[in-house]
């Protein structure tokens, strides 16, 4: 129950961020501004943001270069895992049929391959289409989608058990000072 909650809550605070966004954008007189430099640069991968992430962690967990070898990487494959979990919960909403379903078709073009949504949207698009062909087609994407489901549940469950495993195993090499830090990150819990 407290995670359709806050699942909620989160739908409900990005809505108002993005009609914060929206009104902003609103407000400009429609003059663009030009691109500088910086804004030129391409958005770093998720690898080079966990990298960069887990590097700054060494200055906050006060880690000699010894100890980093051991836990660098470790530190890496929790939060790489963490970041895949939170993807497959967010998919169930953001998926080709959510919210952000435009967006994401953009982002991902490889993925346009004969699917029965696709088949079903090309189906709907004929006019002359008939009911039975329509209702055999709709059959087969709930089927996908419900098969799509399972996969995503049982990939959660096996990302669950590989996350407590890595913390265990880190909390056995953690001192207390770094086991607290690593707590108000948000890390481990």
């Amino acid at each position: 129950m407290k995670f359709r909650q806050i699942i909620i809550l989160m739908l409900v605070v990005g809505l108002a961020l993005g009609a914060l966004g929206v009104v902003a954008v609103a407000r400009e007189e429609g003059e663009k501004p030009t691109p500088t430099p910086e804004r030129r640069q391409r958005r770093p991968s998720m690898e080079e943001r966990v990298g960069r992430y887990v590097t700054s962690l060494k200055e906050g967990l006060g880690s000699t270069d010894e100890e980093w070898k051991v836990l660098g990487p470790k530190l890496e494959a929790l939060i790489n895992a963490r970041s895949e979990l939170r993807g497959l919960y967010l998919a169930r909403f953001q998926g080709p049929r959510g919210l952000f379903a435009r967006r994401r078709s953009r982002e991902t073009p490889e993925k346009k391959k004969d699917t029965p949504e696709s088949q079903l949207r090309k189906l709907l698009k004929d006019e002359s289409a008939e009911e039975d062909a329509i209702q055999a087609k709709l059959a087969e994407v709930r089927a996908a989608r419900k098969e799509e489901g399972k996969e995503n549940r049982k990939k959660m469950k096996e990302l669950r058990n590989i996350i407590a495993e890595q913390v265990t195993e880190l909390k056995k090499l953690l001192s207390i000072r770094q086991e607290a830090i690593l707590v108000l990150r948000g890390i481990i819990s």
